[in-house]
């Protein structure tokens, strides 16, 4: 059965997205070259993890690890806290329960029980 992945020409290192598997030892259109399959780790965040469930936060390792926490997710960091060496950090939920260890906090959403519970019941 065909599914789709990315390939890319072994002689040009063109890459052609979401092509059918059959295509795989053919052809190149834009050179002599062969097509093989792009095995590549995704630049995005997990897939897993849906964007309404990642946790942002910013962390300074030139202050020893401090942490600051945006009131908007999808703000750059302020220029007054990039000086200081903080950078953006994205949280997935497998990366959330380490951190709350690490940190000593509590994210609401992830503890929250669907029949109306959260950690102060």
């Amino acid at each position: 059965m065909a599914v789709l992945v990315d390939l890319v020409c072994d002689r040009s290192d063109h890459i052609f997205e979401d092509r059918w598997s059959t295509d795989i030892g053919s052809c190149c259109s834009k050179c002599d070259g062969i097509l093989e399959r792009l095995w590549t780790l995704t630049p995005a965040p997990d897939p897993g993890t849906h964007i309404s469930e990642k946790v942002i936060v910013y962390e300074s390792l030139k202050e020893g690890g401090k942490i600051q926490y945006p009131g908007v997710g999808s703000a750059p960091v302020p220029a007054r806290l990039r000086a200081r060496g903080y950078e953006k950090r994205e949280l997935n939920v497998r990366d959330l329960a380490s951190f709350e260890r690490k940190h000593n906090v509590m994210n609401e959403r992830r503890h929250y029980d669907r029949n109306g519970r959260g950690l102060d019941d």
